[in-house]
């Protein structure tokens, strides 16, 4: 079993097994269309339009028209690898968990931790792995991001209980706190 990130655009609604090709997809605060030079590119050529829409309104860009929906439509973005966990999962159990961040600057992009201990950055638009770095013999249990976006923070959940304040631009720490030592 291959554990994959699946990041999902949608509201309410389950998601489409395959988005049409050349159709317009109604999704929370825009339209995704294919290909075109507007918008944010996706993984798959297509790309997300940031608009406003009404149930209903007949909606046209780059040449394909399509009717609202009464809601938005959920439909895959793109997936993130995170390896091969059946090991772990057949001695657990349980499903592993992922602890996952938006950037709060622009959103552009997504810190992930992993329950194998690795920290990605990948393209919250595209899910292209930007940087990649295991810091942990077990699982990251969170992620978030300081205020600018400079900084990223991750806590592993392992013997150390080490917290770490890292650069996203490289994942290289700019300090670590060991937790074990003050918890005892």
């Amino acid at each position: 079993m291959l554990l994959s990130l699946l990041l999902l655009s949608c509201t309410g609604t389950p998601p489409v097994d395959s988005p049409p090709s050349g159709e317009l997809i109604f999704v929370r605060d825009g339209v995704i269309a294919p290909g075109g030079s507007s918008g944010q590119a996706l993984a798959d050529g297509r790309r997300f339009i940031a608009r406003d829409w009404s149930p209903g309104e007949s909606v046209t860009i780059d040449g394909v028209t399509g009717a609202a929906p009464a809601r938005a439509e959920c439909v895959p973005l793109f997936h993130v690898d995170l390896g091969d966990v059946s090991r772990l999962v057949a001695m657990g159990g349980a499903a592993p968990n992922t602890a996952l961040a938006f950037s709060p600057d622009d959103g552009a992009r997504l810190a992930v931790g992993s329950y194998r201990g690795e920290l990605l950055i990948v393209d919250g638009w595209t899910g292209a792995v930007q940087q990649r770095k295991r810091l942990a013999e077990t699982m990251i249990k969170q992620v978030t991001w300081s205020a600018d976006g400079q900084t990223l923070y991750a806590a592993e959940q392992s013997p150390d209980a080490n917290l770490y304040a890292l650069d996203p631009a490289t994942l290289s720490p700019k300090w670590t706190l060991r937790l074990a030592d003050i918890v005892g």
